[in-house]
Formats: structure tokens, C-alpha cells, sequence
């Protein structure tokens, strides 16, 4: 099944809970729900909803791929190039920057972006059959938000509009039911 098809224009919900089962059908997701679904579909994994919600998740050092050190605002030109399809995306909101970064409360207030790729490439295209509308060098990132009203797909350079990244990270084989 397409994760498009599961998705994509879903209303966005800011308080929707983490889903106890990805297969289960919604109609309204966030942020989280998306990363739920998109693991569920692509990997056949179950992230549980404490730990998508998890602090200690964001902190674990097996999963870190990248990391914005210095929070510095990042451009598509800095945009780190190693991430591959489903890294996640820690993100914090424009308008929220300067709170404290090492409460959990912070951490868990994060956005989670989906890397997906570039549009052009055989995986974005096997799982989001319909990228007509983006130029195939074009970096996709799939998340669900209130700037866009629904689960979607942002061009990196959209996305970095109204989100810095903060950090990207793999989901470790731990956080599997």
C-alpha cells in the first residue's frame, strides 16, 4: 500500500494522541501520527506512542545522525547531504526558537519531518506515485503541520521556511513492538 494513499491530505490535529495501531484507519493526524503510519507502512514497524513522544528517543546517541550544534537557522545549502529515505527530521518551529533546550517538555514540543528524498528517486516514486507537481531533483520532506492544514509533501526549501532542523535521526531496531 502507498503511504500516500494513508496520508497525505489528512486534517491536522495538533492534540491527536499517538495511535496504539498504525493500521488502524484516522481521519485526522499530526506530526507524530504521520511518523507512526509512515514506519508502519515503509519498514513494518511499530513505534509505540511513548516512544514517539519520547525525550530519550530524541537523545540516544545510536540514532543520531546529524546534529545542528549550535541551533544555528539552516539553509537547503547546509541541509546535512547524508540522510537517506525515513530518517526523521527533529525540527523546531521559527516562531518558538530561544526556549530551553534541554527540558524534555522541548524536545517532545519538537516537529518531526520525514526525509523522503529526491523526487525523481525509485523509493519517493514507489511510495508517492503522484510527484508530478515537484521537479525531480527536488528534496522532499513529508510531515503534517498547521502551516499546511494537513498531512503533506514540502520541498526542503518550504519546509525550511517555517521549521529549523535541529537534528535527524534513524529509528534504532529497539523502539520496535
Amino acid at each position: 500500500m502507498a503511504i500516500a494513499e494513508l496520508l497525505l491530505d489528512k486534517r491536522y490535529e495538533f492534540g491527536a494522541d499517538p495511535l496504539d495501531n498504525p493500521e488502524l484507519e484516522h481521519d485526522t493526524t499530526n506530526c507524530r501520527r504521520a511518523a507512526q503510519v509512515f514506519y508502519f507502512v515503509a519498514f513494518g514497524m511499530r513505534i509505540k506512542p511513548s516512544e514517539i513522544l519520547s525525550a530519550e528517543s530524541y537523545d540516544d546517541p545510536r540514532s543520531v545522525v546529524w546534529k545542528n550544534t549550535f541551533g544555528h537557522t539552516i539553509t537547503s545549502d547546509a541541509f546535512p547531504p547524508h540522510l537517506t529515505f525515513g530518517d526523521l527530521i527533529h525540527a523546531e518551529r521559527k516562531k518558538r526558537r530561544g526556549s530551553n533546550r534541554n527540558s524534555d517538555n522541548w524536545k517532545k514540543m519538537l516537529h518531526l519531518g520525514i526525509y523522503i528524498g529526491k523526487a525523481g528517486d525509485e523509493t519517493a516514486q514507489e511510495y508517492f506515485p503522484s510527484l508530478k507537481n515537484f521537479q525531480p531533483d527536488s528534496t522532499l520532506i513529508l510531515h503534517s503541520s498547521p502551516t499546511i492544514g494537513k498531512t503533506g509533501l514540502s520541498t526542503l526549501e518550504q519546509f525550511l521556511e517555517n521549521y529549523n532542523p535541529i537534528r535527524a535521526t534513524r529509528i534504532p531496531d529497539r523502539f520496535r513492538e
